[in-house]
């Protein structure tokens, strides 16, 4: 039995032998593609006494407004884990609420100088943003924890985005060698291939031995061709993302974004709305709706729009 086969069986048993589900073992789960096994773990959080489990739960279990609610009551001690604030803040960042996010962040830098992981947060809100200011966060990050394989990710990322393809190779060969399951490291090696006229295919069956539904690596691909300008090509890879893992609105979105920029309308509208009545709902989203609703009005569903204020 190979390792990614193994680890399901190897994580259930320490679940069952601390008589209950822990964050990062479901995520693990989750990264490995052990998705029916993740979403029972995400399930067992959320009848945890623990408010900060059982708001990692509802995240995992796409509950947004409820992990929102119990990252409130988590924090709330005096003497909460700095960690819990750098969680709610990536919960705020996913739902696109960078400016809460953001304070989140600094408040945990404020109370604990050496979180690496808040650095890492106010550079993925950087990057985001296009501020300038993602590199000097993750430098300050791995100056604290240098054995931090997502932030060699993100730099790679962030070279690949400014076509510094040497430097983006570089550290997602540090991210890698950090992580042997540095799943994004891999997809922009994959990345790094295709804007090469090179075959991925490497890199590709890498990424499947760890999770062979990881439709996010297909989507950073995609991410990466289309800020190339490689926009046929990206929509390619997003149709695949969607194909490995049907539940990423984020890449249901971007490829009806993609789709609109080579002059198509009735599949991107089908594909936003399906992104914008799953919560998937950033400013992208809506305003490409309401383009595409000022060509040819059609109602959507009414559901408000995520506020974790």
């Amino acid at each position: 039995m190979n390792r990614a086969a193994m680890l399901p069986v190897m994580l259930l048993a320490c679940l069952s032998a601390a008589g209950a589900a822990a964050p990062d073992g479901c995520l693990a789960l989750r990264k490995h593609g052990h998705d029916s096994q993740a979403q029972a773990c995400f399930e067992a959080l959320t009848r945890s006494s623990d408010a900060y489990y059982r708001a990692e739960g509802f995240w995992g279990l796409e509950e947004w407004e409820r992990a929102n609610e119990q990252f409130r009551l988590a924090t709330q001690p005096a003497d909460a884990k700095p960690l819990y604030k750098v969680r709610w803040g990536l919960l705020l960042h996913e739902r696109f609420n960078d400016p809460e996010a953001a304070d989140l962040f600094r408040e945990t830098l404020a109370s604990d100088p050496s979180s690496a992981a808040a650095y890492i947060g106010l550079a993925r809100i950087s990057a985001a943003s296009f501020d300038g200011q993602a590199a000097a966060y993750l430098e300050k990050a791995i100056s604290l924890d240098p054995k931090l394989a997502e932030a060699h990710e993100l730099m790679a990322e962030l070279a690949l985005e400014n076509d510094d393809r040497p430097v983006a190779a570089l550290e997602a060969d540090k991210a890698i060698a950090l992580d042997p399951d540095s799943l994004d490291a891999m997809a922009l090696h994959a990345a790094i291939e295709l804007l090469a006229d090179r075959s991925p295919d490497a890199w590709l069956v890498r990424i499947a031995q760890v999770n062979p539904h990881y439709g996010e690596g297909f989507a950073e691909v995609a991410h990466q061709l289309e800020l190339h300008y490689r926009y046929e090509d990206a929509v390619i890879w997003y149709r695949k993302a969607v194909e490995a893992s049907p539940r990423l609105w984020a890449a249901h979105s971007a490829l009806g974004i993609e789709l609109m920029r080579l002059g198509k309308e009735d599949e991107p509208r089908s594909e936003l709305e399906l992104a914008y009545n799953n919560g998937y709902r950033n400013a992208a989203t809506v305003n490409s709706l309401r383009l595409l609703d000022s060509y040819s009005p059609k109602p959507r569903s009414s559901n408000p729009i995520f506020n974790p204020s």
